[in-house]
């Protein structure tokens, strides 16, 4: 794994400006991690593309070195475009085919690896924004978290007041603070909340039917829609 290692800048001594704060909120709350190429096209779409990636790349190393962001590098499939869900569920409809849907999940998912550059929110910036920390991406977990982002990057653009409802699997959840129990392997990516009842928002990576089975009675218990990406 490695890292940038800039020189170290105080967080008070960086002017965060409106675009800083979006980014550093996306990455707090919505997802956890990005990368260089997502937050270029959302955040410096407007910047000539002959320096948008380096006048991006500048920003973000003074965001890291003043501690607000965490950056890396993990093996990663590459990014793919995703346009719609493969599947959406409704509770009284019948339950989707999931053997078809995991086979086009490991099916898209063919790429080779390669290393890949991420963004993540620092502890310092998550615990200032929402009060709650998570943990680095795992190994293996890379692909499926930067997909997670490349839908809610979809969601801001197309369905911004659905992505500002976009709650990530690690905030807290009111149905556990409740005192309900939540299944840890079933619980879904992100859940676009509502007056009623939520609707759930997952990827569908390398998955099995039967994780895919998992997360419909997880929902259909719950009387929650959910969208199958």
């Amino acid at each position: 794994m490695s890292r940038l290692t800039p020189r170290s800048e105080s967080p008070a001594l960086l002017r965060l400006t409106d675009r800083d704060e979006e980014v550093l909120v996306t990455l707090a709350t919505k997802v956890r991690l990005m990368t260089l190429d997502q937050i270029v096209r959302t955040w410096w779409g407007r910047t000539p593309a002959s320096t948008a990636t380096r006048t991006a790349s500048r920003r973000l190393l003074r965001l890291v070195s003043s501690g607000h962001l965490a950056t890396m590098r993990r093996p990663a499939r590459s990014e793919l475009r995703l346009t719609a869900p493969l599947a959406v569920w409704k509770p009284g409809r019948p339950k989707p085919a999931f053997a078809s849907l995991a086979q086009v999940g490991r099916s898209r998912l063919r790429g080779p690896v390669r290393s890949t550059r991420i963004y993540l929110a620092s502890p310092g910036t998550a615990r200032r924004i929402c009060g709650v920390t998570t943990r680095p991406p795992r190994l293996g977990e890379v692909t499926h978290d930067l997909h997670v982002a490349t839908v809610f990057l979809y969601f801001r653009l197309h369905r911004a007041p659905e992505a500002a409802r976009w709650r990530a699997e690690w905030m807290p959840d009111p149905a556990r603070l409740a005192g309900k129990r939540r299944t840890p392997t079933a619980t879904p990516d992100a859940l676009i909340e509502r007056a009623r009842h939520p609707t759930a928002i997952e990827f569908v990576g390398h998955y099995t039917p039967d994780k895919l089975l998992r997360l419909h009675e997880h929902c259909a218990a719950r009387h929650t829609t959910y969208e199958l990406w």
